[in-house]
């Protein structure tokens, strides 16, 4: 099983790559490089995010319209790894990566 590198952020405790297939892993891997939870970089306003950067994305949408020929198995552990947020800003600090 290949190692994959995952971003940094609130996943690592959490998430541990290497007990995860390739799949899974190549879908995490992309959704948090291209998106964040909107604590770390938008600002609120009365209580809600100012999604700056674009969004709210959702990572059941993206993750779907990105991977549509993945396994359904898999799809739903790549889900449940970011169910932790249930909306997301794009990344402020790098562009969208189609990688």
């Amino acid at each position: 099983m290949s190692d994959v590198s995952m971003p940094s952020g609130f996943f690592d405790d959490r998430f541990d790559a290497s007990q995860e297939n390739a799949s899974v892993q190549s879908m995490v891997k992309w959704f948090l490089e291209n998106y964040e939870d909107p604590v770390e970089s938008c600002p609120h306003d009365e209580g809600e995010y100012v999604f700056i950067y674009g969004g709210p994305y959702y990572a059941e949408w993206e993750l779907r319209a990105r991977f549509e020929d993945k396994e359904e198995v898999d799809l739903v552990r790549a889900l449940d790894i970011l169910s932790d947020v249930s909306e997301w800003s794009a990344r402020c600090d790098e562009g969208f990566t189609d990688d």
